[in-house]
């Protein structure tokens, strides 16, 4: 059986190019470069996926692994460099790190599992700086600038009752990791859609959420997959603009809801451990899957920003299955540019939700990706180049 190929890629792009004039032909075709890291054993290191990953300046990776508690630096050309971190409370351990990002060029922000209340700092050289406890569960922790970071938290409407609509209130806190001063700069609502079979709540992936990420000069950028615009904040938590959005809201039709479902029970066939596998699949397959829908799709599905500061809006895929992708670019300031297409190819993106899942540097794309086309699990650093 074929199972998934976890990798970190990295698509090289001509040094004198800019991003736009790339997204402006309209079509983005990767293909892999066998040179790039070559000599790594990466299946001797990487047992589980990887978290997430941040990028410095001059092309450090940082990568986190949450299963196994640990935290690597990989040089820009892709050589494992050394790893640290372990499960535990005291400093410098860490527990299911995660959402890892860079602060002032001098410090690596990771989060941990929310419900500690707690984000790691280290420095660029993977030594302990300090613990940042946080008034709640904080969710995407991200780096702005000046010592400060941002998180989500969320607040449910009857938390503990089964329901199959609830509304949760996501709050967003600015932090200053040396002062210990937070406070709440946003907070919107959304609707969360689950079902029940056999008192058991069911949900997946179609309701909608708020994203947070920082500009390309480390601002605060604010957006929610039920709104058609995005929010700018300095790191004070001082509005600085809002950018309009040209999407249209996507029709949920029955066709879409039973395609979706026949996709779903096939991973999960293919996926799910032998060992509960049963009993997921008879759950989904009893569901009523209009349950998990409002009238239209959530408007988007990812946002990232790329290092020239466009802001890019991965749009909801309406054919479930599809690895390709569409998005809109958007300049620094705001203004729509293009819509173009990525074709993935072999290799395509984990997990479109996580805002640190992979990103548009100045020298290609780096980001967590995987395969169907592998015959046993693997996990490695892979390079790409645009066709």
């Amino acid at each position: 059986m074929k199972h998934s190929l976890l990798v970190l890629i990295i698509v090289a792009l001509n040094v004198n190019a800019q991003w736009v004039n790339i997204y402006k032909r309209g079509l983005i075709e990767l293909i892999p470069d066998t040179t790039f890291a070559k000599k790594t054993q990466w299946d001797d290191i990487l047992y589980n996926p990887v978290e997430g990953i941040a990028i410095t300046q001059d092309g450090t990776i940082f990568m986190t692994q949450s299963h196994h508690h640990r935290i690597h630096i990989v040089t820009p050309s892709g050589d494992l460099s050394r790893s640290f971190s372990q499960k535990g409370e005291g400093p410098g351990d860490v527990y299911h790190p995660g959402d890892p990002s860079i602060l002032d060029n001098k410090y690596l922000v990771v989060g941990e599992y929310a419900e500690r209340h707690r984000i790691s700092i280290f420095d660029l050289s993977g030594k302990f700086v300090k613990i940042v406890k946080t008034k709640t569960s904080p969710f995407q922790p991200i780096a702005l600038k000046n010592n400060k970071i941002a998180y989500i938290s969320y607040q449910y409407s009857n938390p503990n009752k089964i329901e199959k609509i609830k509304s949760r209130k996501e709050l967003i806190y600015i932090k200053d990791i040396h002062s210990g001063i937070e406070k709440i700069v946003a907070e919107i609502e959304t609707i969360q859609r689950f079902t029940i079979v056999d008192k058991v709540s069911l949900g997946i992936s179609y309701s909608d959420f708020v994203m947070i990420s920082s500009t390309l000069d480390n601002n605060l950028l604010v957006c929610s997959t039920n709104r058609d615009y995005i929010v700018i904040f300095d790191e004070n938590g001082k509005q600085i603009k809002t950018i309009p959005l040209k999407l249209k809201p996507v029709p949920v039709t029955n066709s879409f809801i039973g395609k979706v479902k026949e996709r779903l029970l096939a991973d999960l066939e293919k996926n799910e451990p032998e060992k509960t596998r049963t009993v997921i699949l008879k759950l989904y397959r009893n569901a009523p899957f209009s349950d998990f829908f409002g009238s239209t799709l959530p408007l988007y599905s990812w946002l990232c920003v790329d290092s020239d500061g466009n802001i890019l809006i991965f749009k909801q895929k309406t054919e479930p299955g599809n690895k390709d992708d569409f998005f809109q670019v958007y300049s620094p300031d705001g203004n729509f540019i293009c819509e173009t297409q990525i074709k993935w190819g072999m290799y395509y993106p984990a997990n479109l939700s996580r805002g640190n899942g992979f990103y548009f540097t100045k020298n290609g794309i780096i980001g967590i990706f995987e395969s169907d086309t592998e015959d046993d699990t693997l996990y490695k650093l892979i390079k790409l180049n645009t066709r």
